[in-house]
This record gives C-alpha cells, sequence and structure tokens, in this order.
C-alpha cells in the first residue's frame, strides 16, 4: 500500500535536517529553517527564481495566497527590472 505523503514526510524529513545539520554547520545550534533553507537552496542549485517559485508554493499549501501573489509580483519586478537578466541567469 502507498505511503500518505505526510507520512513520508513526518520519517524522512527530521532525519534528513539532522544529517544535514551536522554535515554542514559548524558550531552553534541552527533552527531547523535554517538547516532545511540550506537544503532548499543546495537541492535547487541556488537558483533564486526556483527559491522563490518554492517558497510561494510552500505558502500556498499552507493557505496563504496573499503572499504568494506577493512573491509572484516581486518576481514580475525582477523579470521586468533587470535589463541584465538573461545575462544573470546564464550564470546561475
Amino acid at each position: 500500500m502507498k505511503k500518505p505523503s505526510d507520512q513520508i514526510i513526518n520519517e524522512t524529513m527530521p532525519r534528513l535536517i539532522e544529517e544535514v545539520r551536522k554535515a554542514a554547520f559548524v558550531g552553534g545550534n541552527p533552527t531547523d529553517e535554517a538547516v532545511l533553507g540550506l537544503i532548499v537552496s543546495k537541492f535547487l542549485k541556488w537558483n533564486p527564481e526556483t527559491i522563490i517559485n518554492v517558497t510561494a508554493h510552500a505558502l500556498d499549501d499552507s493557505n496563504y495566497p496573499a503572499d504568494v501573489n506577493f512573491f509572484k509580483l516581486q518576481k514580475s519586478v525582477r523579470d521586468n527590472c533587470n535589463p541584465n537578466r538573461e545575462k544573470v541567469l546564464k550564470l546561475v
């Protein structure tokens, strides 16, 4: 039988967060949020647009559509105001 996504997340994420915390942080005790931020950033290859999209989806899943619209607006403004956007994206 297929496991529900909540069960997979609850079984996997605490272990992953703890392993990354031990491997990536020297000293201190970073929060789960800080470690998860590192995981997301590295997994998405430090691509700011993709990170913003993931954040927007997480907020949407948490039923905060106004915040999703803020992120979409922020992305739209950045896309339309950066004349070097294509050059920057090629570097990422």
